[in-house]
């Protein structure tokens, strides 16, 4: 019944953004006039297709995919991106005004925004924009000044989030670009293929298939000065990870990651990527532009500042490299140098294989005239090797996911797995930490499942471990929490029978990034 009376509110709404925005039916009079429809304003610009919905991208203006938060390959989500004005990479969204287009298809209901969370609140007039009409309005909260719109059309919904002011730069809803965002929202035909959404190179030249891929190696620095100056008894090493990306104009971007950083947050990205014929049967790959963030592991244990670069002319060579012997490896040099003071500076050397390559060849091969008589990256063996042997066809998010997992794994093998029953006498006083690994795994899991009949004993068996009871104010719910840290847990309420067994009642999360 609450099912229903949600899909007839639903329609309800509907009809009446119809009244507002539509055509009407009966004649129009001098003394009722029908507000005048804004037609599309004719935009140049292409269009930018996720394969589930697609929009406007105005010349000026570039279109960027958001992560899926609940992929463990850190896939592209379908049903949401950003547009920025005079975006160049997914960065400039803490410092350019943009917009972000979120879908709702027939299967996934949406929340109609509320302006009780913002402040200096302005109400817009419904706005007929082509076919759809955009109800909303303007607020203030703690991240900025924003344009908050949504549309129903049917079963299909679509939400817009136009941060207007960041950093002195502004835009208005009443831009002709905004409004020809807006109005070119629909659903994906499937016949777009001219968008950076589509990262397979459709033209008739295929080297580039070759570098599209994920990587593993290890990157290190030497002659650093000022705060990068090495202490004499620290190797400057680190694992490192790589994502390629091949767009289908031959250009690309290289996402480049350590044990310290993240994918998200990653060391080094790399744009205007694009490919040359060289030696190599899949020629080479030269960058127009660098964003370098070094972190200060160095330094005699200091944390340096974060710095960033811009640099011309990086060049990843295969075929004319120290390493070049060793199949399928790439070398990367360059020399970084603190915008904000000349003496801060280091060479920098990268070295990856494709993402699966076990790097034996290496650890036995010539390794004269290489960086190091040691090539190896440092985590190869132990926590390369095991996520390998574990099945991961992906390098994880951070170094650190990498290590729940393996841990995770070894602490099953050492209890009978995680799906086993757990020790009463435990529960008392259990602390509820687990791995983030293991709340990601879960949340999927406890967003999904509609059994409430099941136990605590059942549920913390999942988890593997007990987990934290959380004072509650009523008698008859019991509240237990299992986290990865305290902003990121999932949180469960148990009915208390009269034999006081307990039963799944609510779910709750925070976090889990």
């Amino acid at each position: 019944m609450k099912r229903f009376l949600a899909l007839l509110l639903s329609l309800m709404f509907c009809l009446s953004l119809l009244a507002a925005c539509g055509d009407k039916e009966t004649p129009q009079t001098s003394e009722t006039p029908d507000p005048p429809a804004a037609a599309a304003p004719e935009v140049p610009g292409t269009i930018y297709d996720t394969g589930t919905f697609c929009a406007l991208v105005p010349e000026g203006w570039a279109a960027f995919p958001i992560s899926d938060v609940f992929s463990e390959t850190n896939a592209e989500d379908p049903t949401c991106f950003n547009i920025i004005k005079g975006g160049e990479s997914d960065l400039d969204l803490f410092s350019k005004p943009y917009v972000r287009l979120d879908y709702y298809g027939p299967d996934t209901m949406m929340m109609k925004p509320s302006s009780e969370y913002y402040e200096n609140v302005e109400e817009i007039d419904a706005m007929q924009l082509g076919s759809h009409c955009w109800n909303g309005f303007i607020g203030e909260d703690a991240y900025g000044k924003s344009a908050i719109l949504w549309l129903e059309e049917g079963d299909l919904q679509y939400q817009a989030i136009i941060w207007l002011e960041i950093e002195n730069e502004k835009i208005s809803v009443d831009d002709e670009d905004v409004r020809a965002i807006l109005a070119s929202v629909a659903p994906s035909d499937g016949t777009t293929a001219n968008t950076s959404a589509d990262i397979k190179n459709n033209t008739t030249d295929h080297t580039y298939d070759w570098w599209e891929n994920e990587w593993y190696g290890w990157w290190a620095i030497k002659n650093g000065t000022g705060v990068y100056k090495e202490p004499s008894d620290l190797n400057l090493c680190w694992d490192a990870f790589a994502e390629i990306d091949v767009y289908n104009d031959n250009t690309g971007r290289v996402t480049i990651w350590d044990t310290g950083t993240s994918r998200d947050q990653a060391m080094i990205v790399a744009y205007d990527v694009t490919y040359e014929p060289g030696d190599f049967e899949a020629g080479k790959l030269v960058s127009k532009r660098i964003d370098f963030f070094p972190y200060g592991y160095w330094n005699n244990g200091t944390k340096a500042d974060t710095m960033s670069e811009r640099e011309i002319g990086w060049t990843i060579d295969p075929a004319n490299s120290t390493v070049s012997h060793f199949e399928n490896m790439l070398e990367i040099t360059g020399h970084y140098q603190s915008p904000d003071n000349s003496d801060d500076s280091f060479d920098y050397y990268i070295y990856l294989r494709p993402w699966g390559t076990l790097w034996e060849d290496v650890r036995s091969g010539n390794t004269e005239g290489c960086l190091y008589k040691d090539m190896m990256p440092l985590y190869h063996d132990n926590w390369y090797v095991s996520l390998l042997n574990l099945g991961y066809e992906h390098p994880t998010t951070t170094f650190d996911e990498g290590i729940d997992i393996i841990n995770d794994y070894l602490a099953s093998q050492n209890n009978g797995g995680s799906s086993g029953a757990l020790d009463p006498a435990a529960k008392d006083g259990a602390d509820g930490k687990v791995s983030m690994a293991t709340l990601k795994e879960m949340l999927p899991w406890c967003k999904t499942e509609t059994d409430y009949d099941m136990t605590y004993d059942e549920i913390a068996s999942k988890f593997g471990v007990h987990g934290k009871q959380i004072d509650s104010p009523f008698e008859n719910v019991s509240i237990y929490r299992w986290m990865a840290g305290d902003n990121d847990y999932i949180q469960i309420s148990f009915n208390i029978h009269d034999d006081g067994s307990e039963t799944w009642n609510v779910t709750q999360w925070q976090g889990i990034n």
